[in-house]
């Protein structure tokens, strides 16, 4: 392979060795990130339960509130009447009223175990609300002791991209621009391994098959040859001693 091809190959693949670490660093990163939005999605919609409980439970006191005090208005209504039955003169009009107060009185019955029904709901959702906030607050802890991981572990992997991007800058400024520019169009299709070696008179990338001429074309180092399954640039490794 001539000196020119194979120092230029050699800066490619110094340069994908570093692509390789970047891709997994950034990689990394967004798994960490992930993580963390994955947590606080749980704990807006814990949020969001229990503001919707609050709610529910605001509405059912009103409406209890509101019950009673038609119910109590309504009874202090009965005792009233009955009180006023020995004042009517005519026997027929005391029994009249007296059947349309049992009536009323038993209408009242039927709002009473409403209001029953009423009290035991909202005392349910007192304790769906106590439930709801308790857990709303553990994942919240859990959330923040997952920031708290997160953070050092986040600062740590943009140092090393830092790092990173420094050592592939160098290493670019010794590259063509234009075979620079190929190289990152390539990169583009195969982010951990646009370069591939050829094996057995084959792409180590894609597996597809080339033939002997095509790695006695890549052996010569008369160009850089790309793999036309897969568009990887091609080189052939040195033989071990």
């Amino acid at each position: 392979m001539g000196d020119s091809v194979g120092s230029l190959l050699s800066r490619l693949i110094a340069l994908a060795t570093v692509d390789e670490s970047l891709a997994r660093l950034l990689a990394e990163r967004k798994r960490l990130e992930k993580e963390l939005q994955v947590k606080l999605a749980e704990k807006q919609a814990a949020e969001t339960q229990y503001k919707a409980k609050e709610r529910t439970l605001l509405e059912l006191r009103t409406k209890l509130k509101r019950d009673e005090g038609f119910l109590k208005g309504e009874l202090e209504k009965i005792v009233a009447r009955r009180k006023s039955l020995s004042t009517m003169g005519s026997y027929k009009v005391q029994q009249a009223a007296e059947r349309e107060i049992d009536g009323a009185a038993k209408q009242l019955e039927l709002r009473e175990e409403e209001v029953l029904n009423l009290m035991s709901q909202v005392q349910n959702i007192e304790k769906e609300v106590v439930d709801s906030r308790k857990l709303g607050d553990e994942i919240a802890a859990r959330l923040e002791l997952v920031q708290n991981e997160t953070a050092p572990m986040i600062e740590g992997v943009d140092a090393r991209r830092a790092e990173k991007e420094g050592e592939r800058a160098e290493i670019a400024r010794a590259i063509d621009p234009a075979i620079l520019r190929k190289y990152d169009q390539v990169l583009q299709r195969n982010l951990m391994d646009p370069l591939a070696a050829m094996a057995n008179n084959s792409c180590t990338g894609c597996r597809m098959s080339l033939g002997p001429q095509m790695f006695q074309k890549v052996a010569r180092g008369d160009a850089l040859i790309q793999c036309p399954g897969c568009a990887r640039i091609l080189y052939i490794e040195p033989k071990k001693d």
